[in-house]
């Protein structure tokens, strides 16, 4: 059982995207993980094409891979904006992610062999010595496979499907702890060498609990972030 996320950790920075519409979603996906769009920002298929010199069809192509994360919206009339979300948005996306998390580690975690823990020891030690080689994207893929391998395990597919889906919702959270102070992401790896060494333990309710204080983690980093730009903006003006 290997992944598109697991080839990501095996290769990161090697492998090219096979068409130029994959690497324009591999760039916007990577604006949008930066801030560069901030959320309600238009996204115009004639800049994007003028500026990575292609026309407009590989663009379309990429913003309709977009629409279907989630991570951007179109409307007649006023095109393509990312997605906004509120904070009241995120942490309640955040509580369906509890429970279908839960009873996904709840089957998951026991389910485990050898391969599965493997791919998650290779997942954490490319989340702990990222190689320079690696884009925002490569992380962001890396960070989603080591959370995701005890779900395939569960053998719930549409809980997994579902879950995938509210993550890509909120990727653009996530990096804030990935690729924030070293402070911060440093407690995040504690996070996660405890979660791993849980799902190795197959100890399944200590999965469920550290993922829970992990979560909770992520919402109050997002949480200051908001309050920092905010402050950030009250000075500019």
């Amino acid at each position: 059982m290997t992944s598109k996320a697991d080839q990501t950790v095996r290769g990161a920075g090697t492998r090219r995207p096979p068409t130029l519409a994959e690497a324009l979603l591999q760039q916007l996906r990577e604006d949008l993980i930066r801030g560069r769009y901030e959320a309600g920002d238009p996204i115009r298929v004639d800049h994007v094409a003028a500026a990575s010199g292609t026309s407009a069809l590989p663009v379309r192509e990429a913003l309709r891979v977009l629409m279907a994360e989630g991570r951007v919206q179109y409307e007649a009339h006023r095109g393509y904006r990312v997605t906004t979300l509120t904070p009241d948005d995120v942490e309640e996306i955040f509580l369906i992610c509890g429970l279908l998390e839960g009873e996904a580690l709840s089957r998951g975690v026991p389910s485990l062999d050898q391969d599965g823990i493997d791919r998650i020891r290779r997942a954490l030690a490319m989340l702990e010595s990222p190689p320079d080689s690696a884009s925002v994207w490569d992380m962001v893929s890396v960070h989603q496979e080591f959370h995701f391998v005890p779900f395939e395990y569960a053998g719930l597919p549409r809980v997994e499907a579902e879950l995938r889906r509210l993550w890509d919702h909120t990727d653009h959270y996530r990096p804030l702890y990935l690729f924030g102070d070293p402070a911060t992401v440093d407690l995040m790896n504690r996070d996660h060498r405890a979660i791993a060494d849980a799902c190795a333990a197959r100890d399944a309710d200590r999965a469920i609990a550290l993922l829970g204080e992990h979560r909770r983690r992520a919402l109050e980093a997002a949480a200051l972030d908001r309050a920092a730009a905010g402050e950030h903006e009250g000075t500019e003006g």
